[in-house]
Parts: structure tokens; sequence; C-alpha cells
């Protein structure tokens, strides 16, 4: 009988335990090695289809886990990062060997363009604390974004993963963004339309089910909000 994802969770748990002194990550204070964990088995059960059940499952998620942690240590140190780090001209503590007048400065036009587009986020990402959500928390404040607008394209973004993907994964989350977002339904409702039961005491049908699709679901609306284009009207 092939497995689903349920029955190798406590796996990857450990898997990524075992990863866990490969983090070295400490020094970014808005993004921690239990968040990652939250994403990876985020990941690896999006990616869970994809896995040949003929062969040991172990050593395919270490490599999923392990490509992961490379792109997130590159997207946290890279992204919005001053494009002096890796330039001939830069000498160190914000000097530059190309300007005039040896700064880190607009005069050099890749610095001008990151200033302009990139820097407020680079600030974040450096002095910036980012607190946990209670799981039920879409957007957050943002006065210059029409909601409803950007409802609109998040549920363009997820029915184009649909028919990107055509997986009973993507078909699914985007039910369950549509029930809990758009028809605002409770967890109860939603869990009865979508057949889910539990076995576990004092948790309701489908609770893991819910905070996998809608953790993903937010995932998706977090990379538009960072987008520079923030107009959903």
């Amino acid at each position: 009988m092939p497995k689903k994802y349920e029955d190798v969770d406590s796996l990857v748990d450990e898997i990524l335990e075992k990863n866990r002194s490969r983090w070295k990550l400490e020094v970014i204070r808005y993004y921690s090695f239990d968040d990652f964990k939250q994403d990876i088995k985020l990941h690896v059960w999006k990616k869970f289809h994809k896995w040949d059940q003929t062969k040991a499952f172990a050593p395919w998620c270490s490599k999923l886990i392990t490509n992961q942690l490379i792109n997130k240590k590159r997207n946290l140190f890279s992204n919005h990062s001053k494009p002096c780090s890796d330039c001939h001209w830069n000498k160190g503590m914000d000097a530059c060997g190309w300007t005039a007048s040896g700064l880190q400065c607009g005069e050099c036009k890749d610095f001008s363009h990151w200033e302009k587009t990139k820097k407020s986020a680079y600030e974040m990402k450096i002095a910036g604390s980012i607190e946990a959500d209670d799981g039920e928390i879409l957007i957050g404040d943002h006065g210059d974004i029409n909601y409803e607008g950007f409802l609109k394209s998040l549920g363009e973004r997820l029915r184009k993963e649909v028919d990107d993907d055509m997986s009973q994964i993507s078909l699914v989350t985007l039910k369950i963004f549509n029930y809990s977002w758009v028809e605002n339904l409770s967890d109860d409702e939603i869990s009865a339309k979508m057949g889910y039961k539990s076995n576990e005491k004092d948790r309701s049908p489908g609770y893991r089910n819910l905070s996998l699709h809608r953790k993903y679901i937010k995932n998706i609306a977090k990379e538009m909000l960072e987008k520079e284009d923030h107009d959903f009207a």
C-alpha cells in the first residue's frame, strides 16, 4: 500500500534535526532554524508525490533538505544585499575604490539602482524581527494594499498553479483558500466539505491538512507582498 506523508512525518523531523548543526545562521534574528523546519516540512509535503516509493525515503528526503538549506542560505544573505558585496572595487567598511568620494554611494549606477529598489528591504532584513502569527492572519497591517484586490490576485496565482501542476495537492490548496478567505467558513465547515476526520484526541478534524495548506498559501502571499509592485487594486 502506498505511503502517505503522515507515515513519514516523524522521519522528516529526525532528518531535520540531524541537519541542525549545518544551519549556522543564528545571526538572522527574524528567521530561526525552527522557521526553516516548518518551511522544509511544507516543501517535503508538497513534493511528496514525486518520491519513488520503490526506493528508500531518507536519502531522497535528505537531498531535498540539503538543496533547500543551500537555497535558503543564499536567499537570506544574497537577496536585497548591496551590489558592493562581491564587487572588485569594494574596500570594506562602506569604502569604494571606484567612486570619486571613495564611498559606496549613488555615484555607482548599480548602487543607485539598489538604493532605489532594494535598500529598504535589506535594512528590514538586517534590523527587523518577525513575530509568528496565530495562524489565522493572512495579511498584516498594509494600509496601502487593497485587501479584496490582493485576495483576487492571490486566488489567480493559486489557480495558475493548478493549471501548471495539475496535482491533487494544488487543487486542494485552492479549495481551502476559497473556503477560508473567500467564503470565510469555519474550520469545522471546511473539514466537513473536504471530508476530513480526526483520530487524535482534542484535535479538530483536518487540523494538520488545513495547517499545511494554509502555511503554503501564506508563503505565497508573503512572496507577493515582498515584490516591489504592491498595486493589487
